[in-house]
């Protein structure tokens, strides 16, 4: 039974992330996207925080964005149950990219990325189970982050090939948790941006000078059962994470 409307989801999901617990998503009314990033919207202003940096979403019926809740560059996070780590590029802008008649070509994006570093997500649903496939309501829920944090700076070279696939290793505690060439969705991490610069933005607006800017996992997403000290390898450089 329905219980959870759209005008209450915002309040329900803020207090969720902020107490650890999870919503039962079959009480929540149906919502379409427009609904649910006035939802996302609303928790992000509950949070208090400033927008630093945007999570990207690029799908066959557009590019969708959500707020990084916060963006560290430290080698400590506090351990959350239920936490998820996607390893991913994060992009720190030198230069805006505002809405234009003419479209943003890749190499004029790739100009406009200032540095290109190990980006370490830390996400978890505040849905019993996760959004169920249901793209609104994961949209709402600021597609599950919950903090980004930035590691060392990797070769700007990396953007020259559109095709990223460098081996990339994830490990827990010194247990291996991933071992492959990374696998971004898009094949193109810059994909995702490119698309988001050319189309209507959302209620977020353009992307800007300073911000951090991830397009999606190298690696689908790792689970971190437990406190851990994580290790991550990618392109000669070791980002270490201890989450405990």
């Amino acid at each position: 039974m329905t219980t959870i409307d759209n005008s209450s989801l915002a309040g329900a999901l803020f207090d969720a992330m902020s107490n650890g617990k999870a919503l039962d998503r079959n009480t929540v009314a149906p919502l379409d996207v427009e609904a649910a990033y006035k939802v996302q919207a609303e928790v992000f202003q509950r949070s208090g925080r400033p927008l630093e940096g945007l999570k990207l979403s690029k799908r066959a019926d557009g590019t969708y964005s959500a707020p990084l809740f916060s963006v560290i560059r430290d080698d400590r996070y506090k351990y959350v149950d239920g936490i998820v780590l996607e390893v991913e590029l994060a992009f720190t802008l030198q230069s805006d990219l505002p809405s234009r008649g003419e479209p943003w070509t890749r190499q004029e994006v790739v100009a406009a990325i200032g540095t290109v570093s190990i980006g370490a997500e830390f996400v978890r649903s505040r849905y019993e189970g996760g959004a169920g496939g249901i793209f609104a309501l994961g949209l709402a829920d600021s597609l599950s982050n919950i903090s980004y944090a930035v590691g060392p700076e990797l070769s700007r070279a990396i953007l020259e090939d559109p095709a990223f696939d460098s081996p990339l290793k994830v490990l827990g505690n010194g247990a291996t948790l991933y071992d492959a060439p990374s696998n971004h969705q898009d094949i193109d991490p810059v994909a995702g941006v490119i698309a988001y610069a050319n189309s209507t933005p959302s209620p977020l607006g353009f992307l800007r000078k300073g911000q951090v800017v991830t397009t999606g996992t190298l690696c689908g997403a790792v689970k971190i059962a437990e406190p851990a000290r994580l290790e991550i390898l990618l392109d000669g450089k070791t980002f270490i994470i201890e989450v405990a």
